[in-house]
């Protein structure tokens, strides 16, 4: 899943943010690339509106331009 500008990555987190409690979460980078950067992000979390709980394991690809977050792309495994 991708986004581009700042108005969609900003919806993005604030849905995402909305349906989900964070219990535990810890990052690691930033590993500094050509066009961008990546970090991965390891979170206990659960689903507001199901209360599911999961571990989530995810990479954080960010493009820059200009000194700015233009783009963000997400990778991730989901268990239990």
């Amino acid at each position: 899943m991708a986004w581009a500008g700042k108005k969609a990555m900003l919806a993005k987190h604030r849905g995402w943010e909305a349906d989900h409690e964070i219990h535990a979460m810890r990052g690691d980078g930033p590993w500094v690339g050509t066009i961008g950067f990546a970090l991965r992000f390891s979170i206990g979390v659960a689903t507001k509106s199901t209360g599911q709980r999961m571990q989530l394991e995810e990479a954080a690809m960010c493009a820059v331009r200009d000194g700015k977050v233009v783009r963000e792309e997400f990778h991730f495994a989901v268990s239990g």
